[in-house]
């Protein structure tokens, strides 16, 4: 179905979301983790 194939997309771009925001985030104030990523990580996980 279409709507299956969008899945591995959405799982993918929201990887990388937080690979880089938690770099941001680590640069900026010296957190190595934020958890707004981590929830928008969890929700696209719960798609599947």
């Amino acid at each position: 179905s279409s709507e299956g194939k969008g899945y591995p997309s959405k799982i993918r771009v929201s990887l990388y979301r937080y690979s880089f925001t938690d770099i941001a985030e680590k640069s900026k104030s010296g957190k190595w983790w934020e958890r707004k990523p981590a929830k928008d990580f969890s929700l696209v996980i719960d798609l599947e």
